[in-house]
C-alpha cells in the first residue's frame, strides 16, 4: 500500500504540474488534456510488465502485477477527468459529463468485468472467450500504432512536436526520478523501488490516443507523444535499468 501510495502521489503531482504547464504552452483547450495525459499515463502491460518479467529477480512480477492492477484503473479515471474538465471548466455540467464518461468508458468497464470474473468465477471462464480475448489483444497494439502513424502523416504539419517533446522529458525522466526520490525518502530501497521506477518510466500508453480521439481532443498531439516516448524509452529505460543495477536493486 505504501508503494501504491507513492505511485498515486507522483501521478497526482505530475497531473497538477502538467495542468499548470499546459496553461502556458497550449493555447487551444483541446490540447491540454492530451498533454497532461501523456505525462503520467504509462504503458504498463505492453512495456512495463514484460521488462520486469525478463530483467528482474524472481518474485518481482507479483509486486508488479499488484501495482499494475491498482494503477491502471486510476490512470483511466484520471485520464477521463483531464480530457473532460479543461474544455468544459469546473462546473456541475462538466462534472456530470466527466462522471458519465467514467461510467461508460470501455477500459474501465472491461477492467471491472475482469475483476468480477476473477473474484466470483475463477477458472470458470470459457476457453473460447479467453482465446478470443487473447487474439484481439494481440491485434490492439499494432493496429493502434498504424492508426496513429496515418494520423501523424496526414496532419504532420499541425502536430505540436514542441509539447510532445516536453511531455516526453517529463514522462521518461522527471516522473521516474520523482518516484525514485519518494521511495528512497520513505525507506523503500529494494525491488519495490525498481518495479515502480520501471512502470512509471515506460512510454505513454497507446490507449491515451484512443481516449483523446474518442473524447474530441487533439489526437495528433496524443499520437506524437506516444511515438516520441516509445522511441526515446529505448534509451531512457536502459539508463534507468543501469542505475538500478548500480544500486544493487536488480
Amino acid at each position: 500500500f505504501k508503494l501504491a501510495a507513492v505511485g498515486v502521489g507522483v501521478t497526482l503531482a505530475t497531473t497538477a504540474v502538467g495542468f499548470a504547464v499546459s496553461m502556458a504552452t497550449c493555447p487551444r483547450q483541446d490540447t491540454r488534456g492530451p498533454l497532461v495525459q501523456g505525462m503520467f499515463r504509462s504503458n504498463l502491460v505492453v512495456v512495463g510488465l514484460p521488462l520486469i518479467q525478463r530483467a528482474f529477480p524472481e518474485g518481482s512480477m507479483g509486486i508488479a502485477v499488484a501495482l499494475t492492477a491498482f494503477l491502471m484503473p486510476f490512470y483511466n479515471l484520471l485520464a477521463v477527468l483531464v480530457l473532460t474538465l479543461p474544455g468544459a471548466g469546473v462546473n456541475p455540467r462538466a462534472v456530470r459529463q466527466a462522471l458519465r464518461s467514467l461510467a461508460t468508458n470501455p477500459l474501465i468497464l472491461a477492467t471491472l468485468v475482469g475483476v468480477l470474473l476473477s473474484l466470483y468465477a475463477p477458472g470458470r471462464t470459457p476457453a473460447f472467450v479467453l482465446k478470443t480475448g487473447e487474439t484481439l489483444a494481440s491485434l490492439a497494439f499494432p493496429l493502434a500504432m498504424i492508426a496513429m502513424g496515418v494520423d501523424l502523416l496526414r496532419l504532420r504539419e499541425k502536430t505540436g512536436w514542441g509539447n510532445a517533446t516536453l511531455a516526453t522529458v517529463v514522462k521518461l525522466l522527471l516522473v521516474p526520478a520523482a518516484a525514485a526520490a519518494a521511495c528512497w525518502w520513505l525507506g523503500i530501497r529494494d525491488l519495490r523501488l525498481g518495479v515502480l521506477v520501471v512502470l512509471v518510466a515506460s512510454p505513454t500508453a497507446v490507449a491515451s490516443y484512443a481516449m483523446a480521439r474518442g473524447m474530441g481532443q487533439d489526437g495528433r498531439l496524443a499520437a506524437s507523444i506516444i511515438a516520441l516516448t516509445t522511441l526515446a524509452s529505448v534509451a531512457t529505460l536502459a539508463l534507468w535499468m543501469s542505475w538500478l543495477h548500480l544500486r544493487g536493486i536488480v
